[in-house]
């Protein structure tokens, strides 16, 4: 007997109990594996499934998956399973407080509206993670993929509440995230990941009203804009009584000066953020021979009036042929328009001479004739 058929068996025996059964957790699920021992269910005191598949081909669920019904299931993790049927499942689990969907294969898509449909029950929801695995075009999965299927936008009149989530991750296409979130209203949220497949190429309107909606922006102090070789992304954080933590981590792949700061600059201006300290930095040796563009410098113009309530703003010296020309630009007229809240200014290493000194100087001249001075740190 093959190890596989021996395990099969023990799990066919084990499931004998199912009235008293309250965990599963197979790693290693394979067709012939599903096709033995995959549970029809019932499962009446069953708390927590967790199924991670054995590779790349994975079994698909069937809709009587645990009898069409899991009253009692408070956690649910499916890595790599299809399971087209879920939404129907999630009807039936009031008590869910985690939801955890990893490596979703293009065989298990489940469009924006449905999900919002199954997640309609779960006032207990404490955490939701949606990830989808890499599309075709990534090298280790090409040709091994169907093609992706026609992804739609939700569209509801009304959205569906989920008072105790506070925590959200997602991997995957923007333009899902912005339908999902359509119809969701999540006012406890305060921690949210994001992670695009590609660089944004529509608009994020719902996402922008969601996270505006939520809890996660409400006690922000710090935001830092990170630049690294081929992604940017906006992370804040909050502090309470005695640390310091991340609550939005928004990031989008991308490569090359100008595209970057556009990337930035569209979400900037899509989610508005109120944290009095401004962080931007890159990665060692990044942009270190790139010169600033007209077109680069309106871009981040287009970022800064989106940080109205920053009072600090930081600058690291791999960004200075950037932001410097900016702030020189202000100096011209408009020096309070853009960051009217600005009271400081650090330079991690300050320019002793040349056009950077100048422009800084000619700045900070300026909000002082303004009447709102910057102090130099």
């Amino acid at each position: 007997m093959s190890p596989q058929h021996r395990i099969g068996g023990d799990i066919i025996a084990a499931f004998e109990h199912r009235d008293r059964i309250r965990r599963i957790w197979i790693s290693g699920v394979t067709s012939s594996l599903e096709a033995t021992v995959m549970p029809l269910g019932p499962f009446p005191a069953l708390e927590a499934l967790d199924l991670y598949s054995a590779g790349l081909s994975s079994p698909t669920l069937p809709d009587a998956f645990l009898g069409g019904s899991a009253p009692r299931l408070q956690r649910l993790s499916l890595s790599g399973i299809p399971f087209p049927g879920l939404p129907r499942l999630l009807l039936s689990t009031s008590e869910l407080v985690n939801l955890k969907l990893s490596k979703i294969p293009d065989t298990g898509y489940i469009s924006p509206e449905a999900m919002i449909t199954g997640l309609a029950t779960l006032t207990r929801l404490q955490s939701l993670v949606i990830e989808f695995a890499y599309p075709p075009s990534h090298p280790l999965l090409r040709s091994r993929r169907p093609p992706p299927r026609t992804r739609t936008r939700a569209r509801t009149r009304s959205r569906v509440v989920l008072p105790a989530l506070n925590g959200m991750a997602f991997l995957g296409e923007s333009e899902y995230l912005d339908g999902l979130v359509s119809g969701i209203h999540a006012p406890q949220l305060d921690r949210l990941s994001i992670l695009f497949f590609n660089p944004l190429i529509s608009d994020i309107l719902q996402l922008s009203q969601f996270i505006g909606h939520a809890g996660v922006l409400r006690s922000c102090n710090r935001a830092e804009l990170g630049f690294c070789h081929y992604e940017v992304a906006i992370v804040l954080y909050q502090q309470d009584l005695y640390q310091e933590e991340w609550a939005l981590n928004f990031t989008v792949p991308c490569s090359g000066a100008e595209r970057q700061v556009r990337s930035m600059a569209q979400i900037s201006t899509s989610v508005r953020f109120s944290c009095p300290l401004l962080n931007s930095s890159t990665s060692p040796g990044h942009y270190n021979v790139l010169e600033s563009t007209r077109q680069v410098d309106t871009q981040w113009l287009e970022i800064f009036r989106a940080f109205t309530a920053v009072r600090t703003l930081r600058i690291s010296p791999s960004l200075h042929s950037f932001i410097i020309p900016v702030l020189q630009e202000l100096a011209g007229g408009s020096a309070t328009e853009v960051l009217p809240a600005l009271d400081s200014l650090r330079l991690d290493t300050y320019p002793r001479s040349g056009p950077d000194q100048q422009a800084i100087e000619l700045f900070i001249a300026a909000r002082r004739r303004s009447g709102h001075p910057v102090t130099l740190l």
